[in-house]
């Protein structure tokens, strides 16, 4: 009988705090953005925004590096027959900004009594709030933050507990940790 290795929960002290995100210092590395795509026999590249049709998407993920070279390691590591895909790296500001623009409209069609202040505020709960700023950067707009998922060896996508940019509990860090604790 195969035993299965039980991991143990993630455990989540606090909530993200974007505020204390901000004020973290950042140096520019100054590494390349390369294009992911290149390397399709060790990473499937699938450009979600473009397939989705978001304005200012790319055809192309691209990444910083050593972020592309740290991707290549987590796919070496994965069991033989499963790929890791790509769904977005770097974008530009004017994707970030269509992307909390419609979620933004998402939440004002669901709350109209909100005023914009509270509708940005419950935005960035899941999409970051774009920054033109050199000193504080949208996360995606450095080409350090990547959206990734697993495919089985049919290229099916495995499912990882909510649907990619969910916008629900589901996609919080620990939501199925707090669902088993709570019986």
């Amino acid at each position: 009988m195969e035993t299965v290795k039980k991991w143990p929960p993630i455990v989540q002290e606090v909530l993200f705090d974007w505020g204390k995100a901000q004020a973290l210092p950042i140096e520019d590395c100054r590494e390349e953005l390369v294009p992911a795509g290149l390397v399709p026999e060790k990473l499937l590249v699938h450009p979600i925004y473009l397939l989705n049709g978001i304005e200012g998407a790319l055809p192309e993920c691209y990444v910083r590096r050593g972020v592309l070279l740290l991707l290549l390691k987590a796919a070496a590591l994965l069991p033989p027959g499963f790929r890791l895909v790509l769904l977005d790296g770097w974008r530009p500001v004017s994707l970030q900004s269509a992307l909390f623009d419609r979620y933004c409209e998402e939440l004002r069609e669901a709350m109209p009594f909100r005023d914009d202040d509270e509708i940005g505020t419950l935005a960035t709960r899941f999409v970051a709030l774009p920054s033109t700023q050199v000193e504080r950067p949208s996360p995606h707009l450095t080409g350090g933050a990547v959206d990734i998922t697993i495919a089985d060896d049919k290229g099916l996508c495995l499912f990882m507990g909510s649907g990619f940019d969910e916008t629900t509990n589901r996609s919080e860090t620990v939501y199925y940790e707090k669902k088993v604790s709570s019986g």
